[in-house]
């Protein structure tokens, strides 16, 4: 693995909030990609709706610390 000593802020955060759509879809989703199983059902919400969080989270510390606007303090959901 390369490593890069700059970080290009646009495509972070572009790629984390590609990431959180696709963990957006998980939680919307869920019943069907866990196959109908109840159980599964709230196994695959529980941890898509973790991701969610964790994404949103990280997005937001990407922000602080490039001095970026917070999306928070816009009232992004």
């Amino acid at each position: 693995m390369k490593r890069v000593d700059t970080v290009v802020v646009a495509e972070l955060l572009a790629k984390l909030a590609e990431l959180e759509h696709g963990a957006k879809i998980g939680v919307d989703e869920a019943e069907s990609l866990a196959g109908h199983d109840p159980a599964a059902v709230v196994r695959q919400r529980t941890f898509s709706e973790g991701e969610v969080s964790g994404l949103v989270l990280a997005q937001r510390v990407v922000r602080e610390l490039a001095g970026w606007p917070v999306e928070a303090d816009s009232n992004r959901e």
